[in-house]
């Protein structure tokens, strides 16, 4: 196989300047949005934060974000423990703060398609354009909400999945159903009963089954709790 015919046998070299290609091309695209007058500000009541029923209040995040994630009920706990030290070290530009994060999520998202999950260097380059210039990946960064953060969790277990290979490999295996914990903590929409069928077939695939069910059953305990 020839050098540069598949993304597997790429030069470090390559792989850098498709994955810095990638990155900048989305952040460019979202600047132009931006420049556009696209914000995560919105014009209606309440605050840009506190709008959504999910959302704990800024006071709370501010003043009390430990007492008030301990007795979350149906919210999220990981997105707004994500935002808690948004809200202490930024105030009110929190939301800004959590927009340029979600910029170099989406930045990574298609860096990890460029590079690591596509099988040659020209789907790489078609592929990671197409997710960088998504103008949906930006509308879904200046948003307020989870789904920039779900995105990218699920692209991490899937590149995770990838590289656990046949070989069952138990690193990657257990990065998966941590990720898939942090997913269910961060979205209800993700139920802590996926956690189940994901630890079984985790240990079925991997090398090591005992240690894995072992690290599974504790990453599922933080949802169930």
């Amino acid at each position: 196989m020839s050098d540069g015919a598949t993304c597997g046998p790429c030069s470090p070299a390559h792989a850098g300047r498709w994955a810095a290609a990638a990155a900048l091309l989305h952040l460019a695209a979202a600047a132009v949005h931006i420049a556009r007058g696209l914000t995560i500000r919105h014009d209606f009541g309440p605050s840009t934060w506190d709008f959504f029923w999910q959302n704990l209040s800024t006071a709370d995040l501010r003043e009390r974000a430990l007492q008030s994630l301990w007795y979350l009920h149906t919210q999220p706990p990981f997105w707004n423990a994500f935002n808690a030290p948004l809200v202490k070290i930024f105030g009110d530009l929190q939301p800004e703060a959590l927009q340029l994060l979600h910029l170099l999520m989406g930045a990574a998202m298609a860096v990890l398609i460029a590079t690591r999950l596509t099988a040659s260097v020209a789907a790489g380059v078609v592929a990671g354009a197409l997710v960088a210039l998504d103008p949906a990946l930006v509308l879904y960064e200046a948003y307020a909400l989870y789904e920039t953060l779900c995105a990218f969790l699920v692209m991490v277990m899937f590149l995770a999945l990838v590289k656990a290979g046949p070989e069952g490999r138990t690193g990657p295996l257990l990065v998966v159903l941590a990720a898939l914990s942090v997913l269910v903590l961060t979205r209800s929409l993700f139920h802590l009963a996926l956690l189940v069928p994901a630890v079984a077939g985790a240990a079925v695939l991997a090398r090591r089954p005992r240690l894995v069910l072992v690290w599974g059953a504790a990453f599922a305990l933080l949802p169930a709790g």
